[in-house]
């Protein structure tokens, strides 16, 4: 019993002495300081992967928790409610007819789709093809059923698809009431089954995403110290960059999800994840006066 007693001990204080290095480290590699990263040139690169995807799947957790925060499931309910009763509203005797290439409404004005998001009027989808899409240019619907064509439009871009010539399609209502009666029996088991690969997907793709800034990063500051530092080694780049990233990481978890649709956003990010390790690359090897080569 003693002997099981501190052996058990024995482990926690190992596991209390991990997490303290853990700690120490990174408070080290959060700003780059000429104090901390000299070191890691005699530091085996094998430590700074092991640190670096323990501190990356943690912002990766909070990089989902932030997602899912703001794309809760509940929104998706409400958009599925309000969409159904959106269809279940159009009138009786509406005809949808494709053709030949051709969509036909049997009204002459635009049959309008309205939901919400966020609990705001979302216009959804519109169906018109009397005249062009210039009919829509102040409020573009999400997606645009004209004559000859479907458009996807979101944040001020649009994509056109040509409808199918061999497809030959007949709505009416009827048949919207009995596809929306089939979709409930199965909506809940596929937003359920959409939200466990979204959380799966999320945090190994910004993994992905922070490990290929990180190693861009770094290939591009090797090429620009090549010169000035002969001896400087890629590893010990990817390793200053893994340990000097940690405020990109930050501000990829707050920022991407805030503008997810903004290409911008993934460029500054990028830009940052280059300054930081460039910085952090100067600061390893500033006060080596010969620029020992790294292991």
């Amino acid at each position: 019993m003693k002997l099981h007693f501190f052996s058990s001990y024995s482990i926690i204080i190992r596991s209390m002495k991990k997490v303290k290095h853990i700690l120490v480290t990174f408070f080290h590699s959060v700003i780059p300081l000429d104090i901390y990263y000299p070191k890691l040139l005699h530091t085996r690169f094998i430590f700074s992967v092991k640190y670096y995807f323990f501190i990356v799947f943690f912002f990766a957790a909070l990089f989902s928790t932030h997602v899912i925060y703001r794309v809760s499931p509940f929104n998706l309910i409400e958009l599925k409610n309000t969409l159904t009763s959106s269809l279940l509203n159009i009138p009786d005797n509406i005809t949808i007819q494709l053709k030949n290439g051709m969509l036909e409404l049997n009204q002459e004005k635009p049959l309008m789709i309205w939901t919400y998001h966020n609990n705001l009027p979302f216009f959804f989808s519109m169906i018109y093809t009397k005249n062009s899409e210039n009919f829509i240019q102040n409020t573009p619907p999400l997606i645009y059923f004209g004559q000859d064509k479907m458009t996807f439009s979101l944040r001020n871009k649009s994509f056109s698809r040509p409808y199918d010539h061999s497809a030959n399609i007949f709505f009416t209502k009827d048949t919207i009431v009995s596809f929306i009666k089939k979709s409930n029996i199965f909506s809940p088991f596929l937003i359920v089954s959409f939200y466990i690969i979204f959380l799966i997907m999320l945090p190994i793709i910004f993994v992905i995403y922070s490990s290929v800034c990180i190693i861009l990063a770094s290939i591009f500051c090797f090429l620009i110290f090549k010169t000035y530092i002969p001896h400087l080694h890629i590893k010990k780049c990817i390793q200053a960059s893994m340990h000097g990233t940690h405020i990109p990481l930050t501000i990829s978890v707050i920022l991407i999800p805030l503008f997810p649709y903004a290409f911008n956003c993934i460029v500054i990010v990028a830009s940052f994840f280059f300054i930081f390790t460039l910085v952090s690359i100067f600061e390893m090897y500033y006060k080596e006066g010969s620029y020992s080569k790294g292991r």
